[in-house]
């Protein structure tokens, strides 16, 4: 949900009813509420043809993290962002977060902390103690810096789809062999 709570986004795999189809085989949706209830879900602006997934809002509502294995890219799966002008009510053109953040292998599930001053993300292409691993950047100025290796969280099996929770000092996270 947006932090205003005013839109709701998700991805979803194969989601082919209606004419909302996705245009990828992974797509991410969004659904804005009015007095009336919510809209009829749609496919997002910054949505590709490639597979897009795992949409969080940043926490001052400015845009959207996801993942996405669209061309031009530095691996599998990179983060991505998509600006997001509360004026226009619009999304601007999905921005890969860069080499610092992204490898050659897969970045998934992107959320920032609720003070915005940390990214965290799943990888499997920075080293660590298993398949895909969590991760944190933290920001300086506009951009994400070097990233941490939540060593002490990381298992040799999949550490993946993790969230800050209100406090933004404790999270909750997927862990296990899949």
């Amino acid at each position: 949900f947006s932090p205003d709570g005013k839109r709701m986004l998700w991805g979803a795999i194969g989601w082919s009813d209606g004419p909302n189809k996705g245009v990828g085989g992974w797509d991410i949706y969004e659904s804005e509420r009015s007095t009336s209830g919510w809209s009829t879900p749609r496919t997002v602006s910054f949505d590709s043809t490639a597979n897009d997934f795992d949409p969080s809002f940043a926490p001052d509502g400015s845009g959207v993290y996801f993942f996405s294995n669209r061309d031009g890219g530095f691996g599998k799966d990179d983060i991505y962002f998509a600006p997001f002008d509360k004026s226009t009510r619009r999304y601007g053109a999905a921005k890969n977060l860069g080499a610092a953040i992204n490898s050659a292998g897969e970045e998934w599930a992107p959320v920032v902390s609720p003070d915005g001053k940390r990214l965290m993300f799943a990888s499997d292409g920075h080293g660590g103690r298993g398949k895909h691993d969590l991760f944190v950047a933290h920001r300086h100025g506009k951009d994400w810096g070097e990233i941490e290796n939540l060593a002490e969280l990381n298992t040799p099996e999949e550490d993946f789809d993790a969230t800050f929770l209100h406090d933004g000092h404790s999270i909750v996270y997927t862990s296990g062999n899949f």
